[in-house]
């Protein structure tokens, strides 16, 4: 018999085995760029219009844009991005009225990136909160993407007075990835289901097995090292997919501060045993429920599964578009 609810660690285990074969050690001159720490503040790489600001001893970058007295939309981004992943979206919705706060949440973009912080989605959230109170932010309308979902789920769940509207873009619920063994059995890694990915999911990200390692030591250098390499492969295929006009808009540019190894080994040691990242607890969440996705989804395409959680949410669904309908 299969267990109820599978460990996150189990599942993240099948997902790497889905995407194994896709990882090879590097050896492009992107690498050869990683090979050394960087030493650059996170300050040499703000935003003109970004700011800085700490809480509770946790140091954070965000961005503010629109109205003051504008009804305030929070954005969350999901795994290794930052506030660059919501460019279009803030003007859209300053442009609309709203008062838009986008952060990078740590130890991702160029906020904090202490391994010894708590990086699980609750502590996440709790710190999410210590944020709107030092902004002056009463309630908002809670927007995530990706592995931002999980993160937006739990705030929602655990604050509920603080969300007005809760917007799911894509969420990164890994007990949803897979197709269920019976009834509402989770699949654990024996199972076909843990074995192959639905039609059109085929997650494509080299630096999983490396960034998820279960025997990451955070403070190795080798495991560091393995890290810049993994990362350096990834960046040099997103090159290519999409190159980039202007080098500020780099989506990797927490790999130009010091010490990001470690904090982002640290958070992928979190996440290996976070019950938050398997799917969302619907009783608990009662503000109104917006899910968008993008039909050519191929890495967190769980929409119809998330229909299904919460038969009484709005959906758009984006026809033509893939994991980044924003």
């Amino acid at each position: 018999m299969h267990n109820r609810i599978a460990r996150p660690a189990v599942l993240l285990v099948a997902l790497f085995t889905l995407i194994g074969s896709l990882w090879s050690p590097v050896t492009t001159m992107a690498g050869q760029q990683l090979a050394t720490p960087e030493t650059l503040t996170a300050e040499a790489l703000a935003d003109p219009e970004g700011a800085f600001i700490e809480v509770d001893g946790v140091r954070f970058y965000y961005v503010a844009r629109g109205l003051e007295d504008g009804p305030v939309v929070l954005l969350l981004h999901g795994l290794l991005g930052s506030t660059l992943s919501w460019t279009a979206t803030i003007d859209a919705l300053a442009s609309a009225g709203h008062r838009v706060i986008a952060f990078d949440q740590p130890p991702f973009g160029l906020s904090e990136k202490s391994p010894a912080l708590d990086y699980s989605v609750a502590a996440q959230a709790d710190r999410t909160i210590g944020l709107m109170d030092a902004l002056g932010i009463e309630r908002v309308a809670l927007v995530g993407h990706s592995g931002g979902g999980p993160l937006a789920g739990t705030i929602a769940e655990r604050y509920p007075d603080r969300v007005s509207k809760l917007v799911l873009v894509a969420p990164a619920y890994l007990g949803l990835l897979f197709a269920p063994t019976s009834g509402d059995e989770a699949p654990d890694a024996t199972h076909p289901a843990a074995a192959s990915p639905r039609p059109g999911r085929q997650p494509s990200f080299t630096l999983f097995p490396v960034l998820f390692d279960p025997a990451n030591d955070p403070r190795s250098p080798d495991d560091q090292a393995r890290l810049r390499e993994a990362i350096a492969a990834e960046r040099a295929a997103l090159s290519q997919a999409m190159p980039l006009a202007d080098a500020s808009q780099d989506p990797f540019r927490l790999t130009r501060i010091v010490g990001w190894e470690a904090g982002l080994l640290a958070h992928g040691v979190a996440w290996l045993n976070d019950p938050a990242i398997m799917g969302p607890n619907p009783a608990a969440i009662t503000a109104p429920i917006l899910l968008v996705w993008g039909e050519g989804d191929g890495i967190a395409g769980v929409g119809e599964q998330l229909q299904a959680l919460f038969p009484g949410a709005a959906a758009v669904i984006y026809p033509g578009v893939g994991h980044f309908p924003m």
